[in-house]
């Protein structure tokens, strides 16, 4: 597809999006949500923003997104089980579970420590983290985890995507290192969706107005995220 996603209005790139899926072998996988599922269905209260509404539109279950190049985790998490609601997620559980899935050991077993040594109860204490708004999981392909932030939209009543990845190892047989990285990855669906798609190379700093718009009416994301954020460095779990 020979666009610039960047010089194009949300609706307008995933109606340019969804042209390029239909042409793919697994257009036949696409599971279109009705109009009435997608006016009743609400974020925390709150309406669909326009670029997600149009993809619901054509696929609600996100398979037509899968490629050649990865299969998408958690479909199916619009709508699957109650039509009218899409459950928001927990950060503090969304980091455990980072956590957990780069040590390969429960949560509950391991001791968490900063790189002064000071006992952590709760992660989070440690982020700083203080999110007003709410984070619904989308699907994503490799090790990056990715949320629609619902909090105040843009004046397009758009919504931005962040991106969450945790990089870390076993040094020793209790001792862990990682890396967690927390950022707002895109200004909105649409972009995503074309990344997503076609593993564009476009990054935070080719829409900075967007992103500064999205910090004005949310400074708890300015405050809180980075997209070079290192959280974790040289913890040691025991």
């Amino acid at each position: 597809m020979s666009v610039n996603p960047l010089k194009m209005e949300p609706v307008q790139l995933v109606e340019a999006c969804i042209d390029e899926l239909k042409q793919r072998a697994n257009s036949d996988q696409a599971q279109p949500m009705s109009p009435i599922a997608r006016g009743c269905l609400r974020l925390d209260g709150k309406k669909l923003p326009p670029s997600l509404n149009r993809y619901l539109q054509y696929d609600c279950k996100f398979y037509s997104m899968c490629n050649d190049w990865g299969a998408f985790e958690n479909v199916g998490a619009i709508g699957a089980e109650t039509p009218h609601e899409w459950e928001p997620v927990e950060i503090r559980t969304e980091i455990i579970q980072a956590i957990e899935g780069s040590a390969w050991k429960p949560f509950e077993e391991l001791k968490l420590k900063t790189g002064k040594f000071d006992l952590l109860t709760d992660p989070l204490k440690y982020l700083k983290l203080n999110l007003s708004g709410k984070l619904f999981t989308l699907p994503n392909v490799g090790n990056q985890t990715h949320y629609l932030y619902v909090g105040v939209p843009c004046a397009n009543g758009e919504y931005p995507v962040i991106g969450m990845e945790m990089k870390g190892e076993m040094r020793t047989e209790t001792v862990f290192w990682g890396e967690l990285d927390v950022w707002v990855k895109y200004p909105n669906f649409a972009l995503y969706l074309y990344d997503q798609i076609f593993d564009a190379a476009i990054f935070p700093e080719d829409f900075a107005a967007e992103i500064d718009e999205i910090y004005r009416l949310n400074p708890e994301l300015c405050k809180n995220f980075s997209s070079s954020l290192d959280l974790l460095s040289e913890n040691s779990l025991q």
